[in-house]
């Protein structure tokens, strides 16, 4: 898993938060009804029990009403693994029975989708869920030496049956691309417009204490990750190839279940297409709140 010099460049982009500027607002109103997923954490663990007041919400700059939705419509998981480079038999089965977790956790209507990738994604037959051995031969046949998680990533995005409910999907890799036509922004833009949140779970070498004592590749690996997470309002955990992947896996999906559907109406900003930051925070709460950075307007 290899990362290509072209890499670094978009890491220091992303690492300095560019992101396409929006017009100054001329305080006319968008009638459109803007969805926010909001996972709050404290500690580690999802916040509970908060309501619309507990929230502030800006559009570019622009303190809006909002109202909190249910968060019951089913939910479209996609599972997006990186099986590049030497991945052994017993890491293979590992993943199965990260698979195998989120398909024992689906809701009635739950849509789930997995995908291995290596130089491309490869879309594995939903009934290979229901077997570890299954899983784990499925993604020996998708593996290979080349690395395109952007690629694979997109495809989980717009292929994804979304429907009422929400959209997730949760990555496993240590976040290099040698093998991708897309870009990191690519994906971001994608899941933005998708309304779609990205969990990763970031690989890193075992034998290091820290992300921090990681080579360079792999450092400009886990800026991407954090780029992809905090920008489409997902979250980032660390492991390494010894980690058991199932309780991962399956915390990821609880997790956003805990997550509140901020609602509001866009008023005293600018009409029109294009981009729109948002801020989502607490009010007299404490957490950390994982929200997407803006939304598009078409």
């Amino acid at each position: 898993m290899r990362i290509a010099s072209p890499l670094l460049a978009v890491c220091a982009a992303l690492a300095g938060g560019v992101v396409t500027a929006a017009q100054r607002p001329t305080f006319s109103a968008v009638t459109d009804v803007v969805r926010v997923d909001a996972l709050v954490e404290s500690g580690g663990r999802p916040v509970t029990g908060l309501t619309a007041a507990d929230f502030a919400v800006e559009d570019a700059g622009v303190a809006q009403p909002i109202a909190l939705l249910p968060s019951t419509a089913p939910l479209s998981i996609a599972t997006v693994l990186d099986v590049s480079g030497s991945v052994t038999d017993d890491q293979l089965v590992a993943i199965g029975h990260g698979v195998q977790a989120i398909a024992g956790a689906l809701g009635p209507g739950d849509r789930q989708s997995v995908y291995g990738f290596a130089a491309r994604p490869r879309a594995l037959d939903p009934r290979t869920a229901l077997s570890v051995d299954r899983v784990a031969e499925a993604l020996r046949r998708s593996g290979g030496a080349h690395t395109a998680l952007f690629d694979a990533l997109h495809t989980a995005i717009v292929r994804a049956d979304r429907g009422s409910g929400g959209a997730l999907v949760i990555v496993l890799t240590d976040g290099q691309d040698n093998g991708s036509w897309l870009d990191a922004q690519a994906v971001i833009d994608a899941a933005q417009r998708h309304e779609t949140a990205i969990c990763a779970i970031g690989l890193r070498d075992p034998s290091l204490p820290t992300p921090r004592l990681a080579p360079v590749a792999a450092q400009a690996g886990l800026r991407v990750l954090t780029a992809l997470t905090e920008r489409t309002g997902g979250r980032l955990v660390h492991a390494d190839r010894r980690t058991a992947l199932a309780p991962l896996f399956a915390a990821m999906l609880h997790d956003y279940r805990q997550r509140y559907i901020l609602s509001f109406t866009p008023t005293g900003v600018a009409r029109g297409d294009g981009w729109h930051p948002l801020t989502v925070r607490l009010r007299g709460r404490r957490g950390t709140v994982h929200a997407r950075s803006g939304y598009w307007t078409r």
